[in-house]
């Protein structure tokens, strides 16, 4: 907070006059921002100067700027984006309640901001967004297993954010079997699960692996110019999955893969859910060449629950993207039946 201040005082010099009305809004937003985010970390004052350092760079970025036009312009394109992900990210991580303005508008702000941060990540190179980006995720669930170590030879529910807020995996899968535990990372994409795949799903051993990804390398699609057409994805996602799942296969432990379809969410759009189906269909006879490794039972196999239905008032999160623990317990209820019937619990 302090440094901040005197940043400002600093690169008060460095604005044009007309620019002065413009730093003091911004300024009034990074205090309040400040006053959110000791909240949002508990008090944390180390992930609290995480969470508000960009702000810092943003202050020094509006200041060297010609004109208040090039500032709004950064604020909105930017700095918004990013501070809105990392706060509503940091919200649903640490289960706390939601503030007032995002529970009013949050569905509203999803819909603007995911896709201006979608565009502001094609911009990051590779290794940025692997090891700062959905490395900071990643990590989390490092620590969180290490604090409570998973059971060998289990259940390993592997994936992207359906699985990250799935608070109660456990105890909702407990009576398929117990040893059920909980591997995704929020924003992973199908590259970030072959990369972190030995750090926090195989260094379990686990005998069976329920992936759910390919949300994300939708949503990350975009390039620095435009983005590719769905076959272009396709090809580049289908080889990235292929990869996933061989590397699985080469484990020792691993006896079986299950590629896991969920509910629509409202936020999807026509396009991107046609595209999961079609995606897995072909995966399926993509991975059909695979040997199986247990009698009785395809090694991998496409779980799909897109048939059921979710009730916006009672299944969701509030960003209409994520089910709350409702919705989890329903789903729950038939992936249990389904993988009584195709996975071995032996």
């Amino acid at each position: 907070m302090v440094f901040k201040i005197y940043l400002g005082l600093a690169t008060v010099p460095l604005l044009s006059i007309s620019s002065v009305w413009l730093f003091g809004v911004v300024m009034v937003a990074c205090v309040l921002l400040h006053l959110l985010s000791l909240w949002v970390t508990k008090g944390d004052i180390l992930k609290c100067v995480d969470f508000s350092v960009h702000w810092a760079c943003g202050l020094l970025l509006i200041a060297v700027l010609p004109t208040p036009m090039h500032s709004l312009l950064l604020y909105f394109l930017v700095l918004l984006p990013l501070t809105y992900g990392k706060t509503y990210g940091d919200i649903l991580d640490n289960q706390l309640p939601m503030p007032w303005l995002l529970k009013t508008l949050g569905p509203t702000f999803n819909t603007i901001m995911v896709p201006q941060l979608n565009r502001i990540l094609a911009f990051l190179p590779d290794f940025v967004k692997e090891q700062l980006v959905f490395g900071e995720f990643a990590n989390h669930r490092v620590s969180q297993q290490l604090a409570n170590p998973p059971e060998s030879q289990g259940y390993a529910f592997f994936g992207d954010s359906e699985f990250t807020y799935w608070y109660n995996l456990a105890e909702d899968m407990q009576p398929f079997a117990p040893g059920c535990f909980n591997a995704g990372f929020g924003g992973s994409r199908i590259p970030d699960l072959i990369t972190w795949m030995d750090r926090f799903c195989l260094r379990w051993q686990p005998k069976v692996v329920v992936l759910h990804c390919m949300g994300n390398d939708w949503d990350t699609r975009w390039k620095v110019w435009g983005r590719p057409s769905s076959e272009t994805l396709a090809v580049e996602a289908h080889a990235n999955a292929l990869q996933l799942v061989r590397l699985l296969h080469e484990s020792s432990h691993v006896r079986q893969v299950v590629w896991l379809l969920t509910p629509r969410k409202p936020t999807y759009t026509d396009a991107k859910w046609e595209y999961f189906g079609m995606f897995a269909e072909k995966l399926q006879g993509i991975c059909n060449d695979l040997p199986d490794k247990t009698a009785g039972s395809k090694f991998f196999q496409v779980c799909d629950l897109r048939h059921l239905e979710v009730d916006s008032g009672t299944d969701l999160m509030l960003d209409m993207c994520h089910l709350n623990a409702v919705g989890h317990k329903k789903k729950s209820v038939h992936l249990i039946q389904w993988m009584r019937k195709h996975v071995g619990t032996s």
